[in-house]
């Protein structure tokens, strides 16, 4: 997220730097300032997006599977099902930012 953030607003010196998602949520909450926040938390807490138009953060997503197991059946259904369902949010959420 910084680097993203960074990105769109550079130069920017946040006043301050919270790592726990909860912890983001009151002080945006306690209106101590902005957030960078997923809009599956933020919309049903009731926060508005201030930059809608503003690319859309895509961090990438790494499975690790041991060289053996890769051939095991149930290893590859997992995969699979992981990489079906993660193809489908990405395809729903295509407008979200």
């Amino acid at each position: 997220m910084a680097t993203w953030l960074e990105a769109l607003c550079p130069g920017l010196q946040p006043a301050l730097r919270l790592s726990s998602l909860n912890a983001q949520m009151a002080a945006v909450r306690s209106g101590l300032g902005l957030a960078v926040l997923p809009r599956f938390v933020a919309e049903p807490a009731g926060l508005v997006a201030l930059l809608p138009e503003a690319p859309r953060l895509m961090p990438e997503l790494w499975m690790l599977v041991h060289e053996q197991a890769a051939a095991v059946p149930r290893v590859r259904s997992v995969k699979d099902a992981l990489t079906a369902a993660l193809a489908d949010f990405r395809a729903r959420s295509s407008g979200a930012v």
